[in-house]
C-alpha cells in the first residue's frame, strides 16, 4: 500500500446474506474507525468489498505478531525484561484509555486479549497496538460497539471475561478486568485458565478465583496492579486513565534502570578489555 507492506485480514462467507450484512457494517464503521488515530491503535488502511463471497480488511503489518504469539514462541523475551513488560502494558493501557475517552460515548473494544495486542520491536522495548475490534465475531452485531451493551459472542474470549459480563453487563470496567488478565500473561507467560471448560471457568470467576499469581510476583507493583484491575466488583477497579499514568511512571523507571545496567555492563567490558590488553603486554615483555 503506497510502498508499505500491510496485512490483509480476509473473511469468507458461505451465505450471501451474511456477506451483505457485514459489508454494510464495515462500510459504516470503517469511517468511524479512521477517526480513531492513535499510536497504540492498529491503523486501518481500507476495506476490500468487491469480492463476491469475502471481505478483506487492510491493516498495519506487525512482523512480531501478537503478544500471545510472542509469549508462546519466546516467552523469555518478555519475562526476562522488565522494560519489555512495562512497555507492552503501557502501550496497551494508553490505547484503551484513548478509546474510553471518546465523546460523547466511550468506545468499547469488546475483545481485549493478548491475541489482539500486536507488537513492534523498538530497541529493548515493544510498541503495543490494539487491533481486531471484535472482527473475529463475523456476523455478530458489530465489529466495534459503543457504550454499554450485551456481552454476546463478541464481548471477549471467555478467559478474559469479567464476572458481571456473564450477566450481560459490559462496561469500561469490564475491559479493565480483561486488561488485568493480559497483564497477568505478561508477568507469567502462561495461558489464562488453560484447560478449563466453560462451566468450570464461569464458576471460578464468579467465585472470585483468578489465574495463579505467585506471592513474589503478586507483591511487585505490576502484580498489585493486576490484582486491582481484576477486582470482583467493577467499582473497585481503576480506570484506564489511572492505569496508563501509573504504567508510564513505571516505564520511566524501567528505562532508567535499563540504561544504568547497560552503562555498568559497558564499564565492565571496558575494564576487562584493558586488563586483557595489559596481560598481553606483560606476556609480550616476558617472552622478549
Amino acid at each position: 500500500y503506497r510502498g508499505v507492506r500491510i496485512a490483509a485480514k480476509k473473511m469468507g462467507f458461505v451465505v450471501e446474506a451474511d456477506r451483505q450484512e457485514v459489508d454494510k457494517i464495515l462500510r459504516t464503521e470503517f469511517r468511524a474507525l479512521q477517526q480513531l488515530q492513535h499510536p497504540h491503535i492498529l491503523r486501518m488502511h481500507g476495506v476490500v468489498v468487491d469480492e463476491p463471497m469475502s471481505l478483506t480488511l487492510l491493516v498495519e503489518l506487525s512482523l512480531v505478531g501478537s503478544l500471545r504469539n510472542l509469549l508462546s514462541a519466546s516467552a523469555s523475551r518478555v519475562l526476562e525484561s522488565r522494560l519489555a513488560q512495562v512497555s507492552i502494558l503501557s502501550g496497551t493501557a494508553l490505547g484503551m484509555s484513548f478509546l474510553h475517552a471518546q465523546q460523547p460515548t466511550p468506545v468499547l473494544h469488546h475483545d481485549l486479549k493478548s491475541d489482539n495486542v500486536l507488537l513492534w520491536e523498538q530497541g529493548q522495548e515493544f510498541v503495543a497496538k490494539i487491533g481486531d475490534f471484535g472482527l473475529a465475531t463475523g456476523t455478530q452485531a458489530s465489529t466495534m460497539r459503543t457504550g454499554k451493551g450485551k456481552s454476546g459472542a463478541g464481548a471477549g474470549t471467555l478467559a478474559y471475561k469479567a464476572p458481571e459480563a456473564f450477566d450481560d453487563e459490559f462496561t469500561t470496567a469490564s475491559e479493565v478486568y480483561s486488561f488485568g488478565v493480559v497483564a497477568w500473561e505478561v508477568l507469567t507467560g502462561a495461558v489464562p485458565w488453560d484447560g478449563y471448560s466453560y462451566s468450570r471457568l464461569k464458576k471460578a470467576i464468579i467465585k472470585e478465583e483468578r489465574p495463579p499469581l505467585g506471592a513474589d510476583v503478586a507483591a511487585t507493583p505490576l502484580g498489585q496492579l493486576v490484582q486491582r484491575c481484576w477486582a470482583q466488583e467493577p467499582g473497585q477497579r481503576p480506570n484506564f486513565t489511572v492505569v496508563a499514568r501509573e504504567l508510564q511512571d513505571r516505564l520511566v523507571e524501567a528505562k532508567t534502570a535499563s540504561a544504568a545496567t547497560s552503562s555498568e555492563a559497558q564499564t565492565t567490558r571496558t575494564v576487562a578489555a584493558h586488563a586483557s590488553d595489559a596481560t598481553s603486554k606483560a606476556t609480550s615483555k616476558s617472552i622478549t
